[in-house]
């Protein structure tokens, strides 16, 4: 079944058309100058259609530390739409596995943190601001680094040199990058999911991470999982990741399209759609860029009950007994009209 995790001190959801599972290692995380914040277990939904080009995306994320408030950034290669849902979308993975392994069994043998508040960094545009789940996001896109390094320490943010170089890995590419900040109190605070929706040519799941997140971070090392649902069964490219063992890949009945559309709550998903679980035992982890997704196969077939035929049977044997009951009576009138015939 697919991890849980229910010790989270913060939750963080982003979805697309394509749905999958991820934790929150692969943003960058920053807290106020001199306190330190380490990234726990994360889960990600991811869902993708790829007729509109259309990513769900939705994060679970685990943060530990003693700072009074924290930020984080969540690369998109387009505005996102950010939503607050359901975490029983989280549960619908393991529903979908569940039921398939159980008929399975019936068939026969044959983001990165930052400041809210919009101060200097000229060159840093702010697209737009909301609260959500929790969380005052910030949309923001800038071709100069040096500009979002700026904007970081004027909201009271340390920066270092491997942030300032994950910044420019995004400004290079011209993404869009969400800055969520939310405030912890007295050190540990829930929040809600996000569901961040965005067009792009590619399904992908953030993965690169400042090198300082992964140093500190290298005893949490609780691996990342994944579940993406799609039109297929569908695997990174270039492949990093094990597939999850014993889980692989498993089609969604209508139930289970359903519960995911409202957990999600999204007015439109496609219903023929596939889970497949990964999972990366050893993120975060050092690596040169995010990763990407392509359809591998078909949607598995859902196996087939030993007693398939049971239905079939019971339909001919009704269909012959009616036969012959009519039969009978056919040639009981028959019988009838001749015995008034020769009666005298």
């Amino acid at each position: 079944m697919f991890r849980r995790n229910h010790n989270f001190s913060r939750l963080l959801a982003v979805l697309p058309m394509a749905i999958i599972w991820m934790r929150a290692d692969s943003c960058c995380v920053v807290a106020r100058r001199g306190l330190e914040v380490k990234i726990g277990a994360q889960q990600d939904i991811i869902v993708w259609d790829p007729a509109t080009k259309t990513e769900h995306f939705i994060r679970r994320a685990h943060f530990m530390g003693k700072a009074n408030d924290l930020g984080f950034i969540a690369p998109t290669p387009s505005v996102p739409e950010l939503v607050e849902v359901d975490g029983q979308a989280f549960e619908v993975a393991n529903e979908v596995l569940k039921d398939y392994n159980e008929a399975k069994e019936r068939e026969p043998s044959f983001g990165c943190g930052a400041n809210a508040e919009d101060k200097g960094a000229s060159n840093v545009e702010v697209i737009k601001v909301q609260e959500v789940a929790g969380y005052l996001a910030t949309t923001l896109r800038s071709t100069d680094p040096v500009a979002l390094h700026r904007w970081l320490t004027e909201n009271h943010y340390e920066t270092n040199k491997s942030i300032d170089d994950w910044l420019s890995f995004y400004t290079r590419k011209q993404w869009y990058l969400t800055a969520f900040k939310v405030a912890l109190g007295n050190g540990t605070r829930q929040t809600g999911l996000v569901r961040m929706t965005f067009k792009t040519e590619k399904p992908y799941c953030p993965y690169f991470v400042p090198a300082t997140n992964i140093a500190l971070s290298k005893n949490q090392q609780d691996g990342l999982s994944i579940a993406f649902y799609g039109p297929g069964v569908f695997w990174t490219k270039p492949i990093r990741m094990d597939l999850a063992t014993g889980q692989g890949a498993a089609p969604l009945l209508g139930r289970h399209v359903k519960s995911l559309k409202e957990s999600l709550k999204l007015t439109n998903l496609r219903s023929d759609l596939a889970l497949t679980v990964l999972y990366d035992r050893n993120f975060p982890s050092p690596t040169d860029d995010d990763l990407f997704f392509e359809r591998v196969g078909d949607i598995p077939r859902w196996p087939t009950s030993p007693f398939w035929w049971v239905p079939y049977a019971a339909a001919v044997t009704i269909w012959i007994a009616g036969r012959k009951l009519q039969k009978r009576r056919r040639l009981a009138e028959h019988q009838n009209r001749i015995n008034q015939i020769i009666a005298p």
